[in-house]
This record gives C-alpha cells, sequence and structure tokens, in this order.
C-alpha cells in the first residue's frame, strides 16, 4: 500500500486522543506521557496506567524506530480499501521512548523487505484534507 484511498472513513478521536492527532496535523508523532511517573502510552489514555494520574504530557518520538511485528492484509477491512490490497499492517517500537508502540501501515515495501526488528522511516500521509496519519518505511526512504 502506498497511500489510502480518499474515501477512507477515519473515525472521530475521542476527546484524550485528539491531542495526537492534533500533533499529527502538524506532522509531529508525540506520544503521551504521565507528568507525575513519566510512564510513556499508546494509544493515548485519561489517566496513567501505572499511577493512575490524570496529569499528562507530550514527548515527541526520538531514536529508531523498529519493526515489532507485522502481517499482510489480502481482505480489506473497508470496501474502500479494496483496491489497496494487499497492504502491511505493522506494530513499531521505540527503544528509546519505554518501548512504546504504535499500530500503523508499511508502505512500499516488497514481501523479501520486511523483516521484524528492521529500522524504519517515518512518513507521513494525508488521505484526507487534515487528517494526517504515520505510516512507515524502510529506514533512509522517508520522504
Amino acid at each position: 500500500m502506498s497511500g489510502l484511498p480518499a474515501d477512507v472513513p477515519i473515525p472521530a478521536a475521542e476527546v484524550w486522543e485528539q491531542a495526537f492527532w492534533d500533533h499529527c496535523a502538524e506532522r509531529r508523532l508525540m506520544f503521551q506521557a504521565c507528568a507525575d511517573c513519566g510512564t510513556l502510552r499508546h494509544p493515548p489514555m485519561p489517566f496513567c496506567p501505572n499511577c493512575r494520574s490524570r496529569r499528562t504530557e507530550w514527548l515527541e518520538a526520538k531514536g529508531p524506530a523498529i519493526l515489532f511485528s507485522h502481517t499482510r492484509t489480502h481482505h480489506p477491512s473497508h470496501p474502500a480499501l479494496n483496491e489497496a490490497v494487499p497492504y502491511w499492517i505493522a506494530v513499531v517500537e521505540f527503544p528509546e521512548m519505554q518501548n512504546v508502540r504504535l499500530l500503523t501501515n508499511l508502505i512500499d515495501m516488497g514481501e523479501t523487505e520486511v523483516r521484524i526488528g528492521m529500522p524504519l522511516s517515518l512518513v507521513w500521509e494525508e488521505p484526507q484534507p487534515g487528517k494526517v496519519l504515520p505510516r512507515f518505511t524502510v529506514a533512509g526512504d522517508a520522504t
């Protein structure tokens, strides 16, 4: 998959998720962190799973993005994706950020290129005006 169709439905964000999507609209990958104990988390939540604090801050992703897990999907999850199959669904890990993980897609990658532990580069995709999504590709191929 190299790009999402413009008519793919994008669900509305919950209140506590909105800051993540606002940062993505600015093309900044940010993760929610507890302002009290520092625990990073994704997806965003209204409270810290470690200390139960509701105080949060947002930290920009740093360090390498590593492929933690993946699957190649051959059956579209929505009719708008009929022309996009097959596509990669991936879990990307950030070792320098308490191993926080992001569910995303790999783009512009063949079946023989993908391997667990490989370094990845962030690319941004805007399938609809104002809806900017983080995607990943082979490290060094970022656009």
